[in-house]
């Protein structure tokens, strides 16, 4: 198969084909997961190899196991997550543990940086880059998390930042694997937690390779430039942590930035009652964040119509089924140092958007930018010399909520009744 479909895109809609030859790589090929074929059966990418040593494959997509794979999306996440709670460890994968916590450990108590780099050609010519211990006090090994769907995993390390509202705040997670390859499924639920995702890769490693100085070199190539052959990790960041981590240069970003949200009705005063808790409770002022609410009254308030058709388009095409008379509008001060207070508040809002509401959002900190959308991906462009340069997704949400419903009322139509579960939604 050389064609698939992405499953959630920036419009969290079935709409984008990847083209398999295009595909770099296993970590790559997760970016851009789960993939599913035009039947909305999952597939995964296959790298170009030499079968039995003689005869070459191209890359291509092939569908996983009909077995493994005939129930829907959301119990099938869970079953992912249940599978690598109850299996055992290596003793790499033990050793790797060990010495990655206590290396981590080490830089926290002498307040030790750990930069790291990443990017997304298709989102942002600019690289994307950060601080993986900024405003962390704490690393833990085995974390239980709570994922959206309601079900706990056990993190192989996490890390945690101070008390906020009587919650350690989770600022990331480190993740032990081979080749990068762990499933599309369990990274979907990731990016849902809004913090960063760090993948280290144990492939070709044996315990006696596994040194202090081995550990600190993979913490230290996380600042080498993505797809170098010396680097041991790979970094996955959700579209709602873009705006901290974007190096996007002054003047084209200024001080302050704008997201724009769009919520139902049912959790409306709650989330904006979530976002003023949160202002009060860092203690920062209406120059640092800005919250408010924008009602339409009345059906013949005109000027009311015209702003939220301006900037309904922002959060996405979808914007009427979830409110079509009111939004939330946070303005912030950009945290350009990645750290501090106003830091701390956009983390905490991506990980409240993604994780406990249903919302779309969009983005807007440049209004002589235009927004391309010729490739399907709505984005952030400058025009330099005739060309479109792709500056930020307008988009940051990825509902992933409503996309399991749809999947999963398409699997009923799809399987037997015999291999339909309950839905964990």
């Amino acid at each position: 198969m050389d064609d698939a479909f992405r499953l959630l895109s920036m419009n969290g809609s079935v709409m984008e084909r990847v083209s398999a030859e295009c595909i770099s790589s296993s970590a790559a090929a997760r970016e851009l997961g789960p993939l599913v074929d035009e039947h909305v059966k999952p597939v995964t990418w296959v790298n170009s190899a030499l079968r039995r040593g003689r005869i070459p494959v191209r890359q291509h997509f092939r569908h996983v196991g009909t077995m493994k794979f005939e129930r829907h999306l959301a119990g099938k996440i869970c079953e992912e997550i249940r599978l690598r709670n109850s299996l055992g460890e290596g003793p790499v994968h033990r050793k790797t543990k060990t010495m990655l916590y206590h290396a981590l450990t080490g830089c926290i108590h002498h307040s030790v940086k750990i930069p790291w780099v990443s990017s997304n050609r298709v989102a942002t010519s600019f690289r994307l880059s950060g601080d993986l211990l900024s405003e962390v006090v704490e690393a833990r090994v085995e974390e239980e998390i709570k994922t959206p769907l309601g079900i706990n995993f056990r993190a192989d390390i996490a890390l945690f930042g101070k008390v906020i509202r009587k919650r350690n705040l989770l600022l990331g997670i480190i993740e032990l694997e081979h080749h990068h390859r762990f499933d599309y499924m369990k990274c979907l639920v990731y990016r849902q937690l809004g913090v960063p995702v760090i993948s280290v890769d144990l492939s070709g490693l044996t315990e006696a390779e596994i040194t202090e100085d081995w550990t600190m070199r993979t913490l230290e190539g996380m600042s080498i430039t993505p797809g170098d052959r010396d680097r041991k990790t790979h970094i996955l960041l959700p579209y709602s942590l873009y705006p901290i981590f974007a190096d996007i240069p002054y003047p084209m970003r200024q001080d302050t930035h704008e997201f724009i949200i769009f919520v139902r009705d049912d959790d409306f005063e709650l989330l904006l009652r979530h976002l003023d808790d949160l202002k009060r409770c860092l203690s920062l002022n209406d120059k640092k964040v800005l919250v408010r609410p924008y009602n339409r009254m009345m059906r013949e308030d005109e000027a009311m119509e015209k702003t939220l058709g301006s900037v309904g388009v922002l959060a996405g095409p979808s914007w009427r089924n979830y409110n079509e008379r009111r939004f939330i509008r946070v303005i912030c001060a950009v945290p350009r140092d990645k750290r501090g207070r106003s830091y701390i508040f956009h983390v905490v809002m991506a990980s409240l958007l993604n994780a406990y509401y249903d919302v779309l959002i969009g983005y807007r900190f440049n209004r002589e930018l235009q927004v391309d959308r010729s490739s399907g991906l709505p984005v952030w462009c400058k025009r330099e010399e005739g060309t479109l340069t792709p500056v930020h997704p307008v988009h940051l949400a990825e509902p992933l909520r409503p996309l399991l419903g749809r999947i999963a009322r398409l699997s009923l139509d799809q399987f037997p009744k015999r291999d339909r579960l309950k839905c964990a939604t």
